[in-house]
């Protein structure tokens, strides 16, 4: 029994002890689910869209956007256009 009030009052002066520490944080490495979708993606040309070519080599990479006006893509791929158009699909199915 003395062993155990002795092994806990060791504990308990260790504990109070102030251990610096310098960093508390999560894992840098991507969830595999995002980096199978990164894979996808990186294939399609940012600028139109297709998979026929790479990024640097696209014709509309100095393309101005018709949606947005944003130099850089079309309006096929505009990220803004599809953001409202889910906007207007959640509104229309709330108010049915």
């Amino acid at each position: 029994m003395n062993a155990a009030y002795k092994d806990a009052a060791e504990l308990q002066l260790s504990a109070a002890a102030d251990v610096p520490v310098n960093r508390v944080g999560h894992s840098t490495k991507p969830k595999k689910w995002k980096q199978h979708k990164h894979a996808k993606e990186s294939s399609k040309c940012i600028h139109c869209g297709k998979t026929n070519h790479s990024s640097e080599k696209c014709n509309l990479k100095d393309a101005v956007c018709h949606h947005c006006k944003a130099k850089g893509h079309i309006k096929a791929i505009c990220r803004k256009l599809k953001s409202v158009q889910c906007m207007e699909e959640d509104v229309s199915v709330i108010t049915l």
